[in-house]
């Protein structure tokens, strides 16, 4: 049996939704926090994957036809569920 690397788990799990919630704020915000909640609780084994794909729901959500209110909601709940050392690199340029 072939072992299943964090990235992939996270790809298999959350892509599917990330796809076809893209035009659901809520769907888009409760991935945000929950992609946190995953980074939060295994760090060393899902930070990465759990980041990169928080990033990817993004541009998804941008281009979903979403409200422009609603975007903003998406923007802010994935700007609230960055490490503090991903708010620094931002700050940083």
């Amino acid at each position: 049996m072939r072992l299943v690397m964090p990235q992939e788990a996270v790809i298999d799990a959350f892509r599917p939704l990330i796809r076809d919630g893209a035009a659901l704020v809520e769907v888009q915000i409760h991935l945000q926090k929950a992609l946190k909640s995953l980074r939060d609780v295994a760090p060393d084994t899902f930070a990465q994957a759990a980041t990169d794909m928080a990033k990817d729901a993004l541009p998804r959500a941008d281009s979903a036809g979403l409200a422009p209110c609603h975007l903003v909601d998406v923007h802010a709940s994935h700007l609230l569920a960055r490490t503090p050392s991903e708010a620094r690199l931002d700050a940083q340029g």
